[in-house]
């Protein structure tokens, strides 16, 4: 069974005019977004990124994690990602909440990723509080990324996560102004939970279902329908 890392390895010598950004570039970006860094706000390069996230690499919190270097070698120097630009990067961790969300621009296509659950209890916390709560202080934080997001009038826009972040993905385009909605062309949930009855129910999500690709893999717990 191929993998990512297959992916990566044999586009990574292709540029998006060889092989248009997809749905594999997109579950990139929702790995990336596990870099276990400190926020920052500015845009850098894909080298200066890399070298960023080297500086805490030591923070192995999980399996993922050590996945996320993993790739982060394969891309280094490549064709594909050579022109890859990051921004707004967030890792957040409260009393309240557990979040995080990363911009990827590479030409005009751009990737904002969420980040899913990592250790902290509160994350968990908060994944429960889904069950009976909409929006929770992490969608809200969301919600508030996605309408931030700086775009330029011919730019194409992918919105995805894994796992508590491809729920989020869902929660920040199902609330986007129809103005910011409209510039979306795909979004992706990589084995995310789902709502409330009360949101399934909703015009608004029947709306971003439209443009939804929900992936599921055969072992999944979360993202279980």
């Amino acid at each position: 069974m191929y993998t990512i890392f297959d992916y990566v390895e044999y586009y990574r010598h292709l540029d998006t005019a060889d092989a248009p950004w997809n749905v594999m570039d997109c579950l990139l970006c929702s790995v990336l977004a596990y870099v276990p860094a400190a926020s920052f706000e500015d845009e850098k390069d894909i080298d200066e990124f890399i070298s960023y996230s080297e500086a805490y690499s030591e923070n192995m919190e999980n399996g993922l994690v050590t996945q996320v270097y993993e790739l982060l070698t394969l891309i280094k120097g490549s064709i594909r990602y050579g022109n890859m630009r990051v921004s707004n990067f967030i890792n957040l961790r409260s009393d309240k909440t557990q979040f995080g969300a990363v911009t990827f621009r590479v030409g005009k296509n751009v990737t904002v990723s969420y980040k899913g659950t990592d250790y902290a209890l509160i994350g968990w916390i908060e994944n429960m509080r889904g069950a009976y709560q909409y929006p929770t202080a992490t969608h809200s934080l969301a919600i508030s990324y996605l309408d931030n997001v700086s775009l330029y009038p011919d730019d194409v826009l992918y919105v995805c996560g894994h796992s508590k972040g491809g729920n989020l993905a869902m929660a920040a385009c199902m609330e986007a102004a129809s103005s910011l909605f409209d510039r979306i062309k795909k979004i992706y949930n990589f084995d995310g939970p789902g709502f409330r009855k009360d949101e399934y129910d909703q015009v608004k999500f029947a709306l971003m279902a439209e443009k939804l690709t929900t992936i599921v893999p055969t072992d999944s717990v979360v993202g279980v329908p």
